[in-house]
């Protein structure tokens, strides 16, 4: 990478360009290995580095990701990928001569463990720990032109605040106890860049949390296995998610890269679900109901 690329590649890290965009490949005076450059975004949707308050933002300089290679009669190679740092060259990837184009994917943190191009991603207890991933872009083999990698979040959001109908303050709601029950692990292939349908497993409880506004970080799973359960005073609740939102829209799924945002009203002879709506990262809705304590 030349002086100027490098120079373009730390000021877009660094948030004073919307897209880490690199100048398109170079070789030495025209002679030599092809450098190939990679582009990246994150897409306004959770927790990552260099996010604003809706979860857009770039990677910074030093962030690490996985980088997977592919291409037609080629095993998929997997790549150490830090930003500002790393460089990569056609020629050192040993692609066959017959393939024409090749396959890039992202993944973010770097998965612990790979098998045949896929690994099970467990989602946290909390949500502190999100997943990135950036779809299969397909470029020709030998392009000088940046491969750009859009990263969007591949987890679900479930967000839950809490609100009074006058009956308890501001200080009592934090003391509002939540936790949910539901499927904890997917797996991933690296070569697409997704989530696999139908792979969703192993039910877990996150960790309890406290206060007015909470979130949990779950994988894509059909709503119906996730349980939403509130101590308040005392009182023990469990609540299953609605069938639509209060809009109408079919609550089937905890997609990725949405939020489903649950407003609770707390008041002396109950806590109604006025509000559950999905915005943010993507909107799915809102939910009303009641719950009575």
């Amino acid at each position: 990478m030349n002086r100027k690329t490098r120079i373009a590649a730390l000021l877009a890290a660094a948030g004073l360009a919307p897209l880490l965009t690199a100048c398109e490949g170079t070789t030495q005076n025209g002679k030599g290995p092809t450098e190939i450059n990679i582009a990246t975004s994150i897409d306004a949707l959770a927790k990552a580095p260099q996010l604003d308050q809706n979860g857009a933002g770039n990677f910074a300089p030093g962030d690490r990701f996985a980088l997977n290679i592919a291409a037609d009669g080629f095993e998929s190679v997997l790549k150490d990928y830090t930003i500002g740092s790393t460089e990569l060259f056609w020629e050192d990837l040993g692609l066959p001569d017959a393939a024409g184009t090749v396959n890039f994917s992202g993944c973010y943190p770097w998965p612990e463990t790979v098998r045949e191009g896929a690994f099970t991603f467990t989602a946290p207890s909390t949500a502190d720990k999100d997943l990135l991933l950036a779809k299969a872009v397909r470029t020709d083999k030998g392009s000088v032109k940046p491969v750009k990698l859009a990263f969007s979040h591949a987890l679900h959001k479930l967000a839950v605040r809490y609100v009074s109908d006058g009956s308890y303050s501001d200080e009592e709601l934090a003391g509002v106890v939540t936790s949910l029950r539901a499927l904890s692990s997917c797996t991933v292939d690296l070569e697409k860049g997704e989530v696999l349908e139908g792979t969703q497993t192993a039910e877990a409880e996150t960790d309890e949390v406290s206060g007015k506004e909470v979130a949990f970080l779950l994988v894509p799973q059909p709503k119906d296995g996730v349980a939403l359960n509130v101590r308040f005073k005392g009182i023990d609740k469990t609540f299953l998610l609605p069938a639509a939102t209060t809009e109408g829209i079919p609550l089937t799924r905890l997609e990725g890269g949405k939020t489903l945002t649950v407003e609770l009203t707390v008041a002396k002879d109950g806590i109604r679900i006025d509000a559950s709506q999905i915005g943010g990262w993507n909107s799915q809705g809102n939910i009303d109901g009641e719950i009575i304590i």
